[in-house]
C-alpha cells in the first residue's frame, strides 16, 4: 500500500497537515482561551476596583464633610462651653437657641447640594446638634456612651455599617454612618465631642447593583472582624473564613477558583484600605467558564470541517506532483558534478522550485569542491609557517653565542654567564617536546632562571632548592614552576623590602609528589585570595561535570594557567594551597598531586 511514491506522499503529507492543523488550532484556542479569559478577568477586576472606587468616593465625601466641621472655631467654641459643669446634663442648644441656630446655619452651609449628607450631626455627653431634628438628653446620653462611636487613637475616623438612625429622625431606612472625634484645636487638643456624617443604605446598594447581563455575580462586603456589611446573596460563616483565608494566601492574584459550601466559584478581591472592609465579587464556576465550553466546541468542529476540505484537496495535489517528481528523480539518478545536469521542465511551481534549488544545490557543491582544494593548499602553506616559526629560535641562540664571545675577547666576565643562562631558558623555553617534561628538568630551569636573577638584585636575592626523592621519573606539564618564582619577584617583592629570599623543596615518594614555594615578600592580598578561589572553584566544576572545555580559556593570572593545566592533567589527583609564610608577610604555595605515579604528603 504504502510502496509507491504517490501513497507515501499522501499519508506524509495528510499526517503532515493533521499536525499542522491540530497545532493551529491549539494555538488558536489556546490564544483565544488566555484572551477570552483575560478580558473576564479585567472586567471582574474592573468591576470590583470601580465599586472599591464609588464608595471610597462616598467615604471621603462624607470625611470631607467631617473635617470640615472640625476645623470650625465657632462650633469648637460652643462645644467647648457646652462641655461646662453647668450642663453636665442639659443640651447646651436647647438654652441657647441664638447658638443653636447659627451653628445650624453652619452645618448646612458646609452639606452644601455637592456633599449634601442625609444628615450630620455633633454630640458629647449631653449635648446635641443636627440639621432637622433634636433627641432628649437621656437618649444623646445613652446613645454618645455606646462602644461603637470609640473611635481608636490611630485612627482618624471609623465608619458604622448599615443600621437604623439611633437619633430617631431616619428610622424608616437604614443608614450608614462616619464617625470622627471633634477635635478641640484652639483648646489644647482635648475631645470635645462626636461629628456623625450620615448617609443613606441606598448607596451600598447602588454600588453594589447587579444587573441583568451579570448573571450569576454576587458582591459581598465584610469588615475587619468578619461581620457582613453588605450581601448581594447571604453567605454562612463558613464561606466567609474561607473567603478570607483565600484572599490572604492569595493576596497577589487577580481571580482565583474556591469552594464553598454550595459549589465552586471564582474570586476576585479587594480592600477599602480606608475602613478596612474587604470586599468580594463571585460567581459560579461554571458560568464563568461557559463561554470557554462554548469556544472549545466551535473550533473541533471547525478543525474537523478543514481536515475534510484539506484531505480532497491534497488528493487532487498530489495525483498531479507525482509524475513531475518521478521525473524529477530520473534526472538526478543521470546527474554528474562536472557536466550540465539535464532538467525537464514543469508547470508545477512547486515541482519547478525544487528544480531550481537542486541547480542551486549543483552549483554549491562545484564550490565546495574548489574550496577544498583551496583548503589543502592552505594547509600545506601553514605546516611550512609552523616549520619556520620553530626553526627562527636558533637565530636567536647562535646571536646570544655571538655576543657572549665578543664579551669574552673584551673581558665582561659576567656577560658570557648571563647569556649562556639566557639561551638554556630560552632553549628550554622554545624546545621541541612543548607538552610534558620532567620535574628535575623543571626544577633545573627555574634553578637557571633564579641563578639569572641574582646578576639583578646581587647579595639582595638568596634561594635554595632542597630535593627528595627521584625527580626524573616525574612527568609535568612544562613551565609550571618558573611562572611561580616570576609571580614572586614582579608582584611578591614588588612591595617588600630586601633582602629577598626565595625556598623551594621537593618531596617524591611513592604515595606521591609535591613542590612547596615559599618566599618573603608582600603576600596575597585577602582580595587576590577571594579572586583565585572563586576561579579554582569554577574551573572544577567545567572539569568535574565534564562542561565545554572551550571556556577554560588562558588567563593573566599564572596561578590560573598553572591550575588549569595541572587539573586537566591529574583532574581530581591535583590540588593547589596558597598560605601565608608568617602572619602578614610572604606566601607558600604547595602543589600537590597523589596517586599511583604522584602524590600530596
Amino acid at each position: 500500500m504504502f510502496n509507491s511514491i504517490r501513497s507515501r506522499l499522501i499519508s506524509l503529507i495528510l499526517l503532515y497537515l493533521l499536525l499542522v492543523i491540530i497545532l493551529v488550532t491549539l494555538l488558536i484556542s489556546a490564544t483565544y482561551m488566555r484572551d477570552r479569559r483575560a478580558q473576564s478577568e479585567l472586567y471582574v477586576q474592573q468591576r470590583i476596583n470601580n465599586a472599591i472606587e464609588l464608595l471610597d468616593t462616598v467615604i471621603y465625601r462624607m470625611d470631607t464633610l467631617a473635617t470640615q466641621l472640625l476645623a470650625s472655631n465657632t462650633l469648637q467654641e460652643m462645644f467647648f462651653s457646652a462641655n461646662r459643669q453647668s450642663y453636665a446634663d442639659r443640651n447646651y442648644f436647647e438654652h441657647n437657641l441664638e447658638q443653636k441656630k447659627i451653628a445650624q446655619d453652619i452645618l448646612w452651609a458646609f452639606n452644601s447640594p455637592n456633599t449634601q449628607a442625609q444628615n450630620v450631626s455633633i454630640f458629647s455627653d449631653s449635648t446635641y446638634l443636627g440639621l432637622r431634628y433634636t433627641p432628649t438628653v437621656s437618649r444623646t446620653k445613652e446613645v454618645s456612651s455606646w462602644d461603637m462611636y470609640r473611635v481608636d487613637e490611630d485612627q482618624n475616623f471609623t465608619l458604622l455599617p448599615p443600621h437604623q438612625d439611633y437619633w430617631g429622625g431616619m428610622q424608616e431606612q437604614e443608614v450608614f454612618s462616619l464617625v470622627r472625634p471633634f477635635i478641640g484645636t484652639n483648646f489644647g487638643f482635648i475631645k470635645l465631642g462626636t461629628i456623625e456624617v450620615m448617609e443613606s443604605a441606598s448607596y451600598l446598594e447602588e454600588i453594589f447593583a447587579i444587573t441583568e447581563s451579570e448573571t450569576g455575580l454576587s458582591f459581598l462586603v465584610i469588615d475587619g472582624e468578619g461581620n457582613t456589611i453588605h450581601a448581594t446573596s447571604e453567605r454562612s460563616h463558613e464561606d466567609i473564613v474561607r473567603l478570607q483565608e483565600v484572599q490572604r494566601i492569595d493576596a497577589k492574584q487577580d481571580i482565583v477558583p474556591i469552594e464553598l459550601s454550595d459549589g465552586s466559584y471564582m474570586l476576585a478581591s479587594g480592600n477599602l484600605s480606608s475602613v478596612g472592609w474587604d470586599v468580594f465579587l463571585i460567581q459560579p464556576e461554571s458560568l464563568y467558564n461557559a463561554p470557554l465550553r462554548t469556544l472549545i466546541f466551535q473550533l473541533l468542529a471547525l478543525f474537523l470541517a478543514l481536515t475534510t476540505c484539506i484531505f480532497i484537496i491534497m488528493i487532487i495535489i498530489v495525483n498531479r506532483v507525482t509524475r513531475p517528481l518521478e521525473q524529477l528523480i530520473e534526472d538526478i539518478d543521470s546527474f554528474s558534478l562536472y557536466e550540465e545536469p539535464t532538467i525537464h521542465e514543469c508547470s508545477l511551481q512547486e515541482v519547478s522550485e525544487i528544480q531550481q534549488t537542486f541547480l542551486r544545490l549543483v552549483s554549491r557543491l562545484r564550490e565546495s569542491s574548489d574550496k577544498l582544494l583551496i583548503a589543502n593548499e592552505t594547509e600545506l602553506n601553514l605546516r611550512i609557517m609552523t616549520l619556520q616559526a620553530k626553526i627562527n629560535p636558533h637565530f636567536l641562540f647562535n646571536s646570544l653565542t655571538a655576543i657572549s664571545a665578543v664579551a669574552s675577547e673584551e673581558g665582561a666576565e659576567k656577560v658570557p654567564v648571563m647569556c649562556r643562562q639566557l639561551s638554556e631558558l630560552f632553549r628550554y623555553t622554545s624546545s621541541g617536546n612543548e607538552g610534558e617534561t620532567t620535574l628535575v628538568n623543571e626544577i633545573d630551569n627555574v634553578r637557571t632562571y633564579m641563578e639569572f636573577m641574582t646578576w639583578r638584585f646581587e647579595d639582595f636575592f638568596s634561594y635554595s632548592i632542597d630535593i627528595q626523592g627521584d625527580t626524573s621519573q616525574i612527568y609535568v606539564p612544562k613551565l609550571i614552576l618558573q611562572p611561580l618564582v616570576e609571580n614572586a619577584f614582579t608582584h611578591g617583592f614588588k612591595n617588600a623590602y630586601p633582602p629577598y629570599r626565595i625556598q623551594i623543596a621537593c618531596n617524591v615518594t611513592s604515595d606521591g609528589w609535591n613542590i612547596r614555594l615559599e618566599d618573603n615578600g608582600a603576600g596575597f592580598s585577602p582580595t587576590v585570595l577571594s579572586e583565585l578561589n572563586l576561579l579554582f572553584h569554577n574551573i572544577d566544576q567545567i572539569i568535574g561535570n565534564k562542561l565545554d572545555y572551550k571556556e577554560l580559556k588562558a588567563h593573566d593570572m599564572a596561578l590560573v594557567n598553572i591550575y588549569i593545566r595541572l587539573r586537566l592533567q591529574y583532574k581530581e589527583r591535583f590540588s593547589l594551597d596558597i598560605t601565608e609564610a608568617c602572619p602578614g608577610k610572604g606566601s607558600v604555595v604547595m602543589l600537590c598531586v597523589a596517586g599511583n605515579e604522584a602524590g600530596c604528603l
